[in-house]
């Protein structure tokens, strides 16, 4: 009789996670549901005070690939990250979110592509669904394998790496030279680690397969450290090969969307809170120079801009895509969408 071969995992998908049972729970019934044998699943939970434990637990009852690792105190995003890059056994790890959907097949196609291309980094297509009411594909139309730095030019690519759960990377270096760093207050550290991995070697590749579902927030936190500094604190915060000044000049093309975005309080679409800090307004201008003058207009616009005009052009925009139907029920579920969502949370340092 012929003995059964071991499959030895070659895949973590490391989830960081902070009370969110609920939408983690839904994670854990896709994933019990995948039949690939190729991965394991570990969790680190930032000391939740709802019923995360309690549930992880049940689900290690019946599948054995569950690791569940508890902080005594919560201790910021950025470093529950990090110690989920240290805990992986496996040489590769999908970095998912608390709070998204996994498309199905999703563990098969990862896998796929990490033994075809053997990347140092991947990124993957996502779905997600616009205040407009439109499903659309962000990502590539075919696979693209980069091998040469120096042919590299599109650092929007990289820049995808601020979307956590779309990131497939290799655990081939230690982690020192991010931790010797300031990174405890950055909600972008994974695109740190992008660098730091293949700034050591560049095998990264753009995989046109669509693995989650992005599912909207409605709170974020203070807005211009989020939108304005952290991206580019995190490509600074360690030396790497990659030229600094072409993230910056990627970051100031998306200036008028940030724009629509801080607008869209009124609606209450989305929702900020605080002001930038002392410290934030040298960053912006550290990074931005002279377009710190238009962002620095923004709250002034803000507050000449009346409500009802922005939900007018927002109502006829939702008409000319939609029809005037479909149009009025997005309307009236997007409008005070964050007023309504009570469970969303910020973007704060403890997420």
């Amino acid at each position: 009789m012929r003995a059964h071969k071991e499959i030895i995992p070659i895949l973590t998908v490391a989830i960081p996670t902070y009370n969110r049972c609920r939408t983690l729970e839904k994670i854990l019934n896709q994933l019990e549901k995948e039949k690939n044998q190729g991965f394991q699943i570990l969790i680190s939970d930032n000391n939740s005070s709802d019923d995360t434990e309690l549930m992880v637990k049940t689900f290690q009852k019946r599948v054995q690939n569950i690791t569940y690792a508890r902080n005594t105190q919560n201790v910021g995003y950025s470093e529950n990250f990090l110690k989920l890059y240290e805990m992986a056994k496996t040489r590769y790890i999908w970095f998912l979110a608390d709070d998204k959907t996994i498309l199905p097949g999703a563990i098969n196609n990862i896998l796929a592509t990490l033994i075809s291309c053997h990347p140092v980094v991947a990124v993957f297509n996502h779905y997600a669904v616009d205040p407009y009411g439109k499903k659309w594909i962000s990502g590539v139309s075919r696979d693209i394998l980069h091998s040469d730095i120096n042919k590299f030019h599109d650092y929007r690519q990289i820049l995808k790496t601020h979307f956590i759960s779309i990131i497939v990377a290799e655990k081939r270096l230690s982690i020192d030279a991010i931790k010797g760093a300031d990174y405890k207050n950055n909600i972008f550290i994974q695109l740190t680690l992008v660098l730091l991995l293949l700034s050591d070697k560049f095998l990264f590749c753009e995989s046109a397969f669509p693995i989650v579902l992005r599912n909207s927030h409605s709170k974020y936190g203070e807005f211009f450290k989020f939108v304005f500094v952290d991206s580019l604190s995190a490509v600074f915060l360690i030396n790497h090969k990659f030229d600094n000044n072409r993230f910056i000049r990627e970051s100031k093309k998306n200036i008028f969307w940030a724009l629509q975005l801080y607008l869209s309080q009124k609606l209450n679409y989305f929702k900020f809170h605080g002001r930038p800090s002392r410290e934030t307004i040298k960053q912006i201008i550290r990074y931005h120079g002279l377009y710190s003058i238009f962002i620095a207009c923004f709250p002034v616009l803000y507050y000449i801009t009346p409500a009802f005009l922005l939900k007018f052009v927002y109502f006829i925009q939702l008409v000319k895509i939609n029809g005037y139907k479909k149009a009025a029920i997005i309307y009236n579920h997007n409008l005070n969408r964050v007023l309504k969502n009570k469970t969303s949370s910020g973007f704060i340092n403890n997420r």
